[in-house]
């Protein structure tokens, strides 16, 4: 495995070449348990350890990758997981995706110090662009690689209320690429963080990190807040010449106003920034001996956005939201130099039909623009626009109340490059006593292409062959359809006894036009070196099934201590079109684990003391590359006082170094996840 990336041993895998597009340095994911929702960041574990699952289940939760409304946890018709604010601190997370590796059933894996992949049911690695990211509302999926770049996408985690989390599609209410799974991260409202907080953490991996936030009242109009925050981040280990060289640094600041305009309508105006600098190094092709060579250059990433939502309450079931959007973001490294734009509008208004009708619709336009300078890769043209225009309706139905309701809507979606897009989706929920639940659903959802496997064009590997080099170039194609997914999906949540709980969900999705590759003929090339030129385009040449079962359990062993549990299955059978194995189809199964287990404990020891322990074990990805592991954290905090905050977490204390992820179509080089220990003060006031 040490040789692998090593210039004399590079493997040609054609599977890697599907992906046709820059590594994507993460994506989304997904899991659903029963789990504490709808606590704020100020409360205590021990505060719901005496709550029954009926309780817990009524608790109102802004639950917006649901049902775009407050709803109780027992009324969604999805599998779905909540992990607040609170859980988060405890567990140590230095990272929202760190964080995403609490919630059952989601596949984290670490690239580099700044950079994972999260994706659930499925397509982890390069594939792993099936999964939507929202943060409060605001889609952070870009359009340029498909997928989320964590390292740079993110929130200062002191402001996180938490982090709602829906396996299987979203599409009707989110649209295209919430094909399996919906995170939404949703910040606390500014009236939640009044006065003052600091925060310092140093360790071994997590160098040092220092952040501040300040919030208060504006007078009689309402609430706002600043923060900043600034982190370095130690390099992975070396597997191979050129990983484990990716330190990084970053920086982030951006405030919060929430205004009460009246009775009626309230104003909230946020915006963020973003500066990032990563080490990296990879291997680029030449067409002479050697064939490959290294290539040192710090990646420098820059995001910048704004938001405006104004929402007025027509009736306590009924309001009108109009929300704004504008983000602006910069990559620059030795793969090129990249600018997105994005400006987005949306409005949506709820209603009730009837008595027993409860109706949300809207509608929303997008434009956003990409600019590209030629690095390693380069596109057919250096500007690109391109807008989006769509609607979405969505009614609830209750057959027999408070006992079953029908959901049923669809989003229809309008762009140049796909055409019209149609998403629908049915569900139902049945509540035949109220320690249990059983819901049902089906749904359609698409995953759009990118521009990248549309028109980005390089050469990814030269391989010598004969008298002449071998040259295999990637080119996008344009007559590049969306990906297709229909999904059908159960669960049963239950409560046999006062201190257990229990979740169980199943799914079968089978997927049509899935991305793969099409290879052309060899053709002699003379310029700038004679060798034969091998053209990979992007195809939609793939179909499958995936099917899997998740299983989640709590028990509140006292009060004070909760233990939770959880597990994962998944199984893939993906092919091309003609019923073959081969190749990207290979690639496309091997990204995932067939099984996951988590195990959580958090103990309220007395006297401000808090232990939490999390422990989890992956299987390997099935290429040959990646073994299964096992993993620790621990996290013990004191609490002296109501102000002050002091605690000493360890991550990854069992077991030694190691990889999760595989190089993309260009290689990453990625580096080891290794041991950390940090030490973590806070101080509000």
């Amino acid at each position: 495995m040490t040789n692998e990336h090593k210039p004399g041993h590079r493997r040609v895998a054609f599977p890697a070449l599907v992906a046709l597009l820059v590594p994507l340095l993460t994506p989304a994911a997904v899991f659903a348990a029963d789990g504490p929702v709808g606590r704020t960041a100020a409360g205590t574990l021990s505060g719901l350890m005496g709550l029954s699952l009926e309780e817990l289940m009524s608790l109102e939760v802004t639950v917006t990758s649901a049902a775009k409304r407050p709803q109780r946890m027992g009324d969604t018709a999805a599998a779905m997981f909540v992990l607040t604010g609170e859980e988060i601190r405890r567990s140590g997370a230095t990272s929202i995706p760190d964080a995403l590796r609490l919630v059952p059933g989601v596949q984290v894996a670490r690239i580099s110090s700044n950079r994972w992949f999260v994706t659930a049911r499925g397509f982890g690695g390069s594939d792993a662009n099936k999964l939507l990211v929202l943060i409060d509302g605001v889609s952070s999926y870009t359009p340029l690689f498909s997928g989320i770049l964590w390292g740079r996408e993110g929130v200062f985690l002191e402001d996180v209320e938490r982090i709602e989390v829906i396996r299987g599609p979203g599409a009707a209410l989110w649209g295209a690429n919430a094909v399996n799974g919906v995170i939404n991260i949703v910040t606390k409202p500014a009236a939640a963080t009044t006065g003052g907080l600091v925060s310092a953490t140093v360790g071994t991996q997590e160098r040092g990190s220092i952040g501040a936030r300040y919030g208060g009242r504006l007078g009689d109009a309402g609430h706002a807040r600043i923060y900043a925050e600034g982190t370095a981040r130690d390099a992975g280990g070396a597997d191979s010449p050129g990983s484990g060289e990716d330190h990084s640094r970053f920086g982030r600041a951006g405030f919060r106003a929430d205004l009460e305009l009246s009775p009626r309508d309230r104003l909230t105006v946020q915006g963020d920034m973003f500066h990032g600098t990563a080490d990296d190094a990879t291997y680029a092709p030449l067409l002479t001996p050697p064939y490959v060579r290294m290539v040192r250059a710090d990646m420098v990433s820059g995001n910048a956005n704004v938001l405006g939502r104004w929402r007025r309450t027509l009736a306590p079931a009924s309001h009108l939201l109009v929300q704004g959007y504008y983000q602006h973001s910069t990559f620059r490294g030795r793969l090129g130099n990249f600018r997105e734009q994005t400006v987005d509008v949306e409005a949506e208004h709820r209603f009730a039909l009837s008595e027993r009708d409860d109706f949300i619709w809207g509608m929303g336009a997008r434009w956003y623009r990409s600019d590209i300078e030629d690095g390693l890769i380069s596109a057919r043209g250096t500007t690109r626009t391109s807008t989006l225009f769509s609607v979405f309706a969505q009614n609830e139905h209750t057959l027999v109340p408070d006992r079953l309701k029908l959901t049923a809507g669809a989003k229809a979606e309008y762009r140049e490059t796909t055409g019209l897009e149609l998403q629908p989706t049915v569900r139902a929920v049945w509540t035949p006593h109220e320690d249990h639940v059983v819901w049902a659903a089906v749904s359609r959802a698409v995953r759009t292409p990118s521009r990248a496997e549309q028109d980005f064009v390089g050469v990814q590997q030269v391989i010598p062959t004969g008298r002449l080099p071998l040259a295999i170039a990637l080119t996008g194609s344009e007559d590049l359809a969306s990906e297709k997914v229909v999904a059908y999906e159960v669960g049963y949540r239950v409560q046999p006894v006062a201190s257990v709980s229990l979740d169980v969900a199943a799914f079968y999705n089978t997927y049509t036009d899935l991305r793969g590759f099409r290879v052309g003929a060899p053709a002699p090339v003379r310029m700038p070196v004679p060798h034969l030129l091998l053209p990979v385009s992007a195809a939609n040449s793939l179909e499958g099934e995936t099917y899997g079962v998740e299983v989640a359990a709590e028990w509140d062993v006292r009060p004070g201590w909760r233990l939770r549990g959880a597990y994962s299955a998944l199984k893939m059978h993906i092919r091309n079109k003609d019923g073959s194995a081969a190749g990207p189809a290979r690639l496309a199964e091997s990204g995932s684990p067939a099984h996951q287990v988590i195990l959580r404990s958090s103990h309220d020891l007395g006297s401000g003391v808090q232990l939490d322990l999390t422990a989890r074990a992956v299987d390997d990805l099935g290429d040959g590359i990646i073994s299964g592991y096992a993993a620790l954290d621990v996290s013990l905090a004191w609490h002296p006082t109501e102000q002050w905050e002091l605690a000493l977490v360890g991550q990854n204390l069992i077991g030694p170094e190691r990889m999760e992820a595989t190089p993309g179509v260009i290689d990453l080089t990625p580096s080891r996840v290794q041991r950390g220990v940090y030490a973590r003060v806070i101080r509000r006031f």
